[in-house]
């Protein structure tokens, strides 16, 4: 049985995993996709504090997998199942280990994924393939030169225009409010990467299509309006990566986990931690999950050293 199985490889994850192998917990992280987490289709994070330039999210994830790594902590790629309490401690299942991690605490850090665009559907499926993108990294090459339309306020939206000014003929950013709700420096950092503009007040209902459904023609706006472009790329608010955990505790009304002050979570068995993204009340900044593991990282060793003694 090892001290620890940290359930996600982004900031919080990696953060928590690192301080705890630091003071010398045995610890695994499990992630399909190692260490980063949606950092990795990151090009440009304005607002981290030890770079006030800004970092290249694939940049600041192989930090924290050196981090990760240099203390001690083994990372395992795979998909981890829900965990289970018996015995005094944690069993959590891996797709491709051939059995089931033992702990005697799990920290959940597995963040979120995009939630799809209204009117992503359609007969045929998703849109994706046929102009709908939910990673400007992955995808903005495929739009050169032509328009685009992101979808959605907050931080990952900002990000997703930034980089997409560098390629498409211009980006529209689509905004529900009457303002953006990520902060000043991700919008302006948007805005001054190349032909960019925010149109506030204005709910995305469909994606429009041609005749045939083949192509994206761009998005439909209340009131029937539509707003043009070959490439709809959606950062509207992400869904929790919560479903591991669904049978062992009451989510709260958007999916998050619920935590007490420690990051524990309250009613189930002992050992069981949440943070970052996929916790309710997270911030949903990359700096924020990090903080979050920090304070992750404490709790359970203070955890782990109550059960030892």
């Amino acid at each position: 049985m090892i001290d620890v199985v940290v359930l996600g490889g982004g900031p919080a994850g990696a953060t928590a995993a690192a301080r705890l192998a630091a003071e010398g917990f045995t610890v695994t992280l499990v992630d399909p996709l190692g260490i980063g987490g949606a950092l990795i289709n990151v090009d440009h994070l304005p607002d981290h504090p030890h770079h006030p330039t800004g970092i290249a999210g694939w940049d600041l994830a192989a930090d924290l997998g050196d981090d990760a790594l240099s203390a001690g902590a083994a990372v395992t790629m795979g998909r981890a199942g829900t965990p289970t309490w018996g015995d005094g401690g944690w069993m959590v299942p891996v797709d491709g280990e051939g059995e089931a991690i033992r702990a005697r605490a799990v920290l959940v850090a597995t963040g979120c994924r995009p939630r799809r665009l209204p009117g992503d559907r359609d007969g045929d499926g998703t849109l994706e393939g046929r102009g709908v993108s939910y990673c400007a990294v992955c995808d903005g090459g495929l739009f050169a030169g032509q328009p685009v339309v992101v979808v959605g306020d907050g931080p990952v939206a900002f990000a997703e225009a930034r980089t997409l000014a560098d390629l498409a003929a211009s980006v529209t950013v689509v905004v529900a409010g009457s303002e953006p709700e990520a902060g000043a420096s991700w919008v302006e950092a948007a805005l001054a990467a190349g032909p960019v503009e925010v149109r506030t007040g204005s709910t995305v209902t469909a994606v429009t299509v041609d005749s045939d459904g083949a192509r994206v023609t761009g998005v439909e706006i209340g009131g029937g309006a539509v707003i043009a472009a070959a490439g709809v790329f959606g950062a509207l608010d992400p869904v929790p990566n919560s479903e591991l955990v669904a049978s062992l505790v009451s989510l709260d009304p958007e999916g998050r986990i619920p935590t007490d002050d420690a990051l524990a979570v309250p009613g189930a068995p002992p050992g069981l931690f949440a943070a970052g993204d996929v916790r309710r009340g997270a911030a949903q900044r990359a700096v924020a999950a990090a903080a979050d593991g920090r304070q992750a990282a404490t709790a359970i060793a203070s955890f782990l050293s109550s059960t030892r003694s």
